[in-house]
């Protein structure tokens, strides 16, 4: 008998879909079991960003704003991901017609609670589904890329460097040698991060 082939994408798709599920029993799961816990628990999310590849392909799934950037064989960065953002358009007409709202304060926000409008977690915003755990899942050929290396991130880096910022030297430059001087990175890093504005 023959093995059944299930495409990556489809994986992707099913196992963050999976994982929010199963995340979902454990913490209902552990409220029931000790129900002076706090409650909060059920509040809190994460993103997840899966970079899988398959020969010269290169398959990307994202849920939140964890991104993924490709440095190419020429220095350019190619975005491998796209932040789920409540501003951008597609996201807010979701949102509305699951009867929800997005609301500025420092940022935009779902509900004026989250930032994000896709997450693992986050569970009292999933009852209308204004937030949803739905994967964004891009396919790339390397072979049309050449690349040097990948940055897989959370918006840790991202809410201070752009994508180019992000594949530039001496970042480029320390990759390409295979081998990362963490005190001049850590340094480099350090100068980068004093010369941002706080919100």
């Amino acid at each position: 008998m023959g093995r059944l082939k299930i495409s990556v994408t489809v994986t992707c798709n099913a196992a963050l879909v999976l994982c929010d599920n199963i995340l979902y029993l454990d913490i209902t799961t552990y409220l029931l079991v000790d129900p002076h816990s706090s409650k909060h628990v059920v509040c809190e999310g994460t993103t997840a960003l899966i970079a899988l590849l398959e020969g010269t392909r290169l398959v990307v799934a994202n849920v939140g704003d964890s991104r993924g950037v490709m440095c190419d064989g020429r220095g350019n960065a190619i975005p491998l991901s796209f932040d789920h953002k409540p501003q951008q358009m597609r996201e807010r007409k979701r949102i509305k017609e699951a009867g929800g709202f997005i609301t500025f304060n420092g940022v935009w926000r779902v509900a004026g609670i989250l930032a994000t409008s896709r997450a693992l977690g986050d569970y009292p915003l999933k009852d209308k589904k204004l937030v949803i755990a739905d994967p964004d899942i891009l396919t790339f050929d390397l072979d049309d890329h050449k690349p040097q290396f990948l940055v897989l991130a959370s918006d840790g880096l991202w809410d201070t460097f752009s994508n180019e910022e992000a594949v530039m030297p001496p970042i480029n430059k320390m990759i390409k040698k295979q081998t990362v001087d963490e005190k001049k990175l850590d340094g480099y890093l350090v100068k980068r991060l004093a010369t941002i504005k706080p919100y």
